[in-house]
């Protein structure tokens, strides 16, 4: 350590010091941030495993996710599976695509309405063969 002998060296000194705190911290964060990183996907795992076993969301969409997911999944996937791996597979898969609707509800609902929207004009300029603006009006 350098001997300090005026306030002018004393001042920066402590200029010194100070970057060298916030360097320090900056560092810190950084190896906190990666930390979390790295333990990440092992986070994800558990949470995939917790919304196979529970529910999050009773709404009115998850019936037809229900019916659905049953159909595809026993109808189709299982249809030559034994009666427990009938049971046990679709709880599972409802859940999952439940809780998946219920994390992303709006990111769906605004595809939907997209989707819907686009295949309505589609079929506006069918029927009257022009282009029609969000108002009516034929243009």
């Amino acid at each position: 350590m350098k001997k300090i002998e005026t306030i002018k060296e004393l001042k920066i000194e402590k200029r010194r010091l100070k970057l060298h705190l916030k360097a320090t911290e900056m560092e810190l964060e950084d190896d906190i941030e990666n930390f979390r990183e790295s333990i990440k996907p092992s986070n994800l795992i558990l949470n995939r495993f917790g919304q196979t076993i529970i529910r999050k969301d009773n709404g009115l969409i998850n019936f037809p996710i229900n019916a659905g997911v049953e159909l595809i999944v026993n109808k189709l996937l299982l249809r030559n599976f034994g009666f427990f791996t009938k049971l046990i597979v679709p709880f599972f898969v409802k859940n999952l695509a439940n809780n998946f609707y219920g994390d992303h509800k709006l990111a769906i609902v605004t595809w939907l309405e997209e989707k819907l929207t686009h295949a309505i004009e589609e079929g506006k300029e069918k029927v009257f063969g022009k282009k029609i603006s969000k108002k009516g009006t034929f243009y």
